[in-house]
């Protein structure tokens, strides 16, 4: 439920729309869909505990990986990103509110060459992202 709503709550904004269109999956990408792109993917996300017993609120690791085919590409669609992912979402997007994020780490990927001959850069950022069901 959390993935479907992030996903639902990242295509809803402009900036990173702009840059992906809708190229935006969990967990695999095909290559021929394009670029730039973004792929998501859940990393952990222990249930968290109070001393009444289980919390509505969850802090998930989640990966963010940001492909362009230019460094300033990869690296525009990572601040996008994290500008989103910091915001609070106030109110539920189909059941889930986001809480806010914090970047664990922003890594910038070396370039790959893709079958086609194509170069892909990429910047895979780390967030622990805040949410309540």
């Amino acid at each position: 439920m959390m993935e479907e709503s992030l996903t639902q709550w990242l295509l809803a904004e402009p900036t990173i729309t702009g840059i992906v269109g809708n190229s935006l999956a969990w967990n695999f990408r095909p290559e021929d869909d394009g670029y730039p792109a973004l792929s998501i993917s859940f990393v952990a996300g222990p249930k968290d505990y109070t001393h009444d017993g289980s919390s509505d609120l969850q802090y998930d690791r989640i990966q963010f990986d940001c492909y362009g085919e230019s460094y300033a590409e990869a690296k525009l669609l990572s601040r996008a990103v994290i500008a989103k992912m910091e915001q609070s979402s106030n109110g539920p997007i189909s059941g889930v509110l986001f809480e806010g994020s914090f970047v664990n780490s922003s890594i910038d990927s070396r370039a790959d060459p893709l079958p086609s001959g194509k170069v892909i850069f990429g910047v895979i950022v780390d967030m622990k992202v805040a949410h309540k069901s």
